[in-house]
């Protein structure tokens, strides 16, 4: 009878290794094969975005890699990268422009099989002489792991030191902006939002002594734009 126990416990313990082991092997096989181009990330990223077909986006070795392969830019200047808990921000020029200005956001993730593009997107401007700062909106996609809601630009006025992001309502709040000194010209700045945010809600440019230079609402989750003194 013991002999019996003993077979028993022994045939119990390997059937659970083995029930271990294909489970192990079903998750890995599945992250793997979840982020190949074309693989199950891409293909809900595509359905939640209205997409008819499914994007293949390129695994990268480095998140530049990354968002070159995607987008099949020629050449492009990251002036800034940051981290996010989803994974990375990248702050894009393309052009030199002797009038004007140009800024993509491009977020990338790192995947078991390298760096990925996940969403992102650009604006430019022909003129800043009367500009103070420039904005993009980028809403939230339900449903993919990402950093969005945000709001970026870049500021033109050297007299701006703050940025709040404030909303309406009964739970009305403000979110600072973060302000970083990118490249020799203007700084950029980016203000990450709660999933819960929705319009109206306003932009509100501060000087040292706390004045407000410029203010803005906006009525659009996927607003672009400049704010200019009036």
């Amino acid at each position: 009878m013991d002999i019996l126990k003993h077979n028993n416990r022994k045939r119990l313990y390997w059937i659970g290794a083995g029930i271990l082991i294909i489970c192990l092997f079903l998750t890995v096989a599945y992250t793997l094969v979840k982020d190949l181009p074309g693989g199950f990330a891409d293909q809900k990223l595509s359905h939640k975005t209205g997409l008819e077909g499914t994007m293949r986006i390129p695994l990268g070795k480095t998140p530049e890699d990354a968002v070159l392969k995607f987008r099949d830019f020629k050449t492009m200047q990251v002036i800034h990268k940051e981290s996010v808990k989803e994974g990375m921000l990248l702050f894009i020029k393309r052009f030199n422009k002797e009038e004007g200005t140009d800024l993509q956001l491009e977020f990338v993730r790192k995947t078991w099989l390298g760096w990925k593009w996940g969403w992102g997107g650009g604006f430019s401007i022909g003129s800043i002489t009367n500009s103070s700062l420039d904005y993009m909106v980028m809403q939230k996609i339900n449903g993919v792991n990402n950093p969005f809601p945000l709001v970026y630009g870049e500021v033109f006025n050297p007299s701006i030191t703050n940025i709040n992001i404030v909303t309406e309502g009964q739970n009305a709040d403000v979110y600072a902006a973060k302000l970083i000194d990118a490249q020799a010209e203007h700084k950029i700045w980016l203000s990450l939002l709660p999933e819960s945010l929705t319009t109206p809600f306003e932009i509100q440019a501060f000087n040292a002594k706390g004045d407000i230079v410029v203010r803005k609402t906006i009525n659009d989750l996927t607003d672009s734009g400049e704010i200019t003194i009036k």
